[in-house]
């Protein structure tokens, strides 16, 4: 199964449905939800999602303009109720009352129909843009599932899910170890250091314009919606540009490497830090170690990880001497024992590759270092990105 997601050109005319779609769906996730929850203070009684579906039909009866929608995108908001509250129970947030501010959205199961660059979708033929090869991927393949939303910035979107996977890639036998950090994004055990984009902090002089135009804006006004629609836009090229690099970026590592070892970060931990959540937030980890995952996936490579709490920082990579001194203020790591002295992002991402490899293979030997003396050269091995 491979996700597409396309950029839509509604008229109009689709527009309004499409938005009468999205306010259906939300009307009926809220009164599920507060029905449930009312239910349960009250009587101490639960109701399944099946029973939630039947009583759409009386639902119908009082509000007649939910005729003007499907009903099968009635039924998906009410599944998606349920699975909030599944999540809920397995440690996650509970289920919130969905807004008409920010992102929209609807989900249908039903097989569409792919004209040319147009979605059909209730016999009317939505225009939509996208890149050659998943032009090719939506004509030669099934849809499963369509989600269709609208952002904050007034842009909608059609998310298909298809069953076409990639083309598995020819197997080698080269192994990495990356170092996730905030100065540097990754190092890795080749020597290779890419630098920190920091989108978001590039970004903080005009977001801090934009957020205080929108603050002196009257409540309810048109002039407000149009500041915040601006702000929205700003946080939107954000993402998009962090979005981009770690596509870029993750692409190029699996298609080099059959075996791509990483370190298990506490990223919900380091969040609670004031100090490093922006920081950790701009860089943004967990989307990036997800692309790596879900792209080996795709291309028969394999991801593995080592556990949170290894010293990876502190020991030495080449006799093992672990210096239990060592702080995020000392940026070169030097070995009591041996004498080894390099860059310590350089000698967590050797000891990742090595613990990673060693875990499946006994018989492994650490990978050789150069000469003991001086730091590596990172000038040379920086990698070129750019926006």
């Amino acid at each position: 199964m491979k996700g597409v997601k396309v950029r839509i050109y509604p008229n109009k005319e689709q527009r309004e449905l499409l938005d009468r779609h999205f306010g259906a769906c939300r009307f009926v996730y809220n009164a599920a939800l507060e029905l449930k929850q009312t239910l349960w203070k009250e009587h101490g009684e639960k109701i399944s999602w099946q029973d939630l579906v039947k009583q759409l039909t009386d639902a119908k009866q009082e509000q007649t303009w939910l005729y003007e929608v499907k009903n099968e995108a009635l039924q998906q908001s009410i599944r998606h109720l349920d699975s909030a509250y599944q999540k809920f129970f397995k440690g996650g947030g509970y289920p919130r009352f969905k807004s008409r501010r920010g992102r929209q959205s609807f989900t249908q199961n039903q097989t569409l129909k792919i004209k040319g660059q147009a979605i059909v979708f209730m016999q009317r033929e939505i225009k939509f843009r996208c890149s050659k090869r998943d032009l090719m991927d939506l004509q030669q393949s099934r849809i499963r599932k369509i989600t269709w939303s609208k952002d904050p910035t007034g842009k909608y979107w059609a998310s298909l899910l298809i069953d076409r996977a990639p083309a598995v890639l020819k197997p080698n036998s080269e192994a990495i170890g990356i170092d996730l950090g905030l100065k540097e994004f990754i190092t890795t055990s080749d020597g290779e250091v890419v630098g920190n984009p920091r989108h978001l902090r590039k970004a903080e002089k005009r977001l801090k314009k934009l957020q205080k135009n929108l603050s002196r804006k009257r409540k309810g006004s048109q002039n407000r919606k149009k500041a915040a629609r601006r702000v929205a836009v700003q946080y939107q090229k954000v993402a998009w540009k962090r979005r981009d690099f770690h596509h870029k970026l993750s692409k190029k590592i699996v298609n080099e490497n059959q075996v791509i070892c990483l370190e298990s970060l506490n990223i919900s931990g380091m969040l609670k830090n004031h100090c490093l959540a922006k920081s950790v937030s701009d860089a943004g980890w967990g989307s990036f170690v997800a692309m790596l995952q879900y792209k080996a996936k795709w291309y028969g490579r394999e991801v593995r990880q080592v556990g949170r709490f290894e010293p990876t920082s502190k020991k030495c990579s080449d006799c093992g001497w672990k210096d239990e001194g060592l702080t995020l203020a000392h940026r070169t790591f030097r070995c009591q024992e041996c004498g080894l002295e390099m860059d310590r992002d350089l000698n967590a991402a050797i000891n990742i590759k090595n613990i990673c490899i060693g875990m499946s293979c006994p018989d492994f030997k650490p990978v050789e270092t150069e000469p003991l003396g001086g730091l590596r050269s990172r000038k040379s091995d920086i990698y070129e990105y750019s926006t």
